[in-house]
């Protein structure tokens, strides 16, 4: 158990509902400033890769143990197979704060589904993603997955997982509330901020369960 960073090292062009004052330019210094003493604590950290100046930040968080996931981004599909070979393996909010799935340019989401080892949080709320591409991302998902007992030796050829997303109103019915300095609207369990943009939901993961 532990903590997910989800920033700041986002691209400001898909940064969704964080502030784009509080993203930092992604270098190695700048990550182990914010991460500081909180390196026990850290599991997963969502960065965009296209905006790494240097090298080396994914190798330093995967050698400390720390899941590096690709979100909130625009790395092409070649930006994106580069940062897996080098140890990312997980993708945050399939779909969300990323390029859609284009059929002559991929991007990150085209790579993460067919790169070795990758797996795809995504949201099931009916709002984040529509529940017809949910079908499809499941049944591409279908063809990667290795047999039982690949599966029982740690071969998993990477996967989808669920997320909820949720935020501090989890589990509270539908409503205005304050988030952060801001206001978030909850309807039907999914947020958003007064520009209309999603922030998140306010359902527990079993929810998401029931859409699909």
């Amino acid at each position: 158990m532990g903590v997910h960073l989800e920033g700041p090292f986002l691209n400001r062009a898909k940064r969704g509902a964080h502030p784009e004052e509080y993203l930092q330019p992604l270098t190695l210094e700048a990550l182990k400033t914010v991460i500081g003493d909180l390196l026990p604590t850290v599991r997963i950290m969502t960065l965009a890769p296209e905006i790494e100046m240097g090298t080396g930040v994914i190798e330093w968080l995967k050698n400390r143990d720390i899941t590096v996931s690709l979100g909130h981004s625009l790395a092409t599909a070649g930006q994106a197979n580069a940062a897996f070979s080098r140890g990312a393996s997980m993708v945050t909010h399939a779909f969300n704060a990323m390029p859609p799935l284009h059929h002559r340019q991929p991007g990150l989401l085209g790579a993460a589904l067919t790169h070795p080892g990758v797996f795809c949080g995504f949201i099931a709320d009916g709002q984040h993603i529509c529940p017809t591409v949910l079908n499809v991302l499941m049944r591409i998902n279908r063809g990667r997955l290795g047999s039982l007992a690949d599966d029982l030796n740690g071969g998993l050829n990477g996967g989808l997982f669920l997320v909820s997303d949720a935020l501090a109103p989890l589990g509270l019915p539908d409503g205005v509330y304050p988030w952060d300095t801001r206001q978030i609207e909850v309807i039907e369990g999914t947020a958003r901020l007064a520009d209309g943009t999603l922030s998140g939901t306010t359902l527990p993961l079993i929810e998401g369960t029931k859409i699909w």
